[in-house]
């Protein structure tokens, strides 16, 4: 989006810091709005959109500086997938995740413009998140097939950021949180999915040295919160009217995989 009114950051922003939560914006995590729960009337009018709302937020930092939960960002990820790949989120994930894992959605909510809601709204039975939960402590693969290239695993799974609120004390790393032995998504109402892990070392994709982590099934306990060592990876720059971003291309799978 070009819009000479918003703050020279937005162009700053890179997908990293949309899946990190570290864009930078103004926003309280504790305020469960109607723009947040789901499609809103504000938006299903011509006069204002809801990425025009996203971007046009103050910013509380600049991009990268400071973790900041913020589910209205995590939007961007949703348009940005849709823009590269020329279809919804709930589309894509439906083809190479979801039908590999064997899972069937009840439902995944969109907004007023149509696009799938990337931080909310996703129906999922308990067996289907443990599927989830799987996949990441296999580091990507399941049942022999890739689904996830194993470093964007291992770096998803390290700690990116110091993390904040609403998990007070938690790191966090690509849209999910941190603990020593352990990393672990949160849905709302109390939905958890833990794997645990164990640190090793190795080199990153730009070829430099860091911690990072080894995921193994085990007893699901509450976690103890302690510091781990920040990522340096790097991300392509966000751009909302490009065709071009660095996404995966979809994998055709052999075989039954459910």
């Amino acid at each position: 989006m070009r819009d000479a009114r918003l703050d020279h950051r937005v162009r700053q922003i890179t997908l990293r810091h949309l899946l990190t939560m570290t864009s930078g914006f103004e926003w309280d995590p504790s305020v469960i709005d109607d723009f947040v729960l789901g499609p809103c009337e504000r938006f299903a009018d011509a006069g204002e959109n809801r990425l025009h709302f996203v971007l046009s937020r103050p910013f509380e930092n600049n991009p990268g500086a400071r973790f900041r939960y913020d589910s209205h960002a995590v939007q961007l990820l949703s348009i940005a997938l849709e823009s590269a790949t020329g279809r919804t989120l709930g589309d894509y994930a439906r083809e190479n995740l979801f039908e590999p894992l064997g899972i069937a959605p009840s439902e995944w909510i969109a907004d007023e413009a149509g696009h799938t809601f990337a931080g909310r709204g996703l129906m999922l039975r308990p067996r289907d998140m443990i599927s989830r939960g799987l996949l990441i402590v296999h580091r990507g693969t399941w049942r022999g097939a890739r689904l996830i290239d194993e470093w964007f695993v291992d770096e998803a799974t390290c700690a990116q950021s110091e993390g904040g609120p609403p998990m007070d004390g938690a790191q966090y790393g690509y849209l999910c949180w941190i603990a020593p032995g352990y990393v672990f998504v949160a849905g709302h109402g109390g939905q958890f999915i833990f794997g645990r892990i164990r640190a090793r070392s190795g080199r990153s994709r730009d070829g430099r040295w860091r911690r990072h982590s080894d995921l193994h099934a085990g007893t699901v306990r509450t976690p103890r919160i302690c510091r781990a060592a920040r990522n340096n990876c790097r991300a392509a720059r966000l751009n909302f009217t490009c065709r071009s971003l660095p996404l995966p291309e979809p994998k055709r799978l052999k075989g039954n995989a459910d």
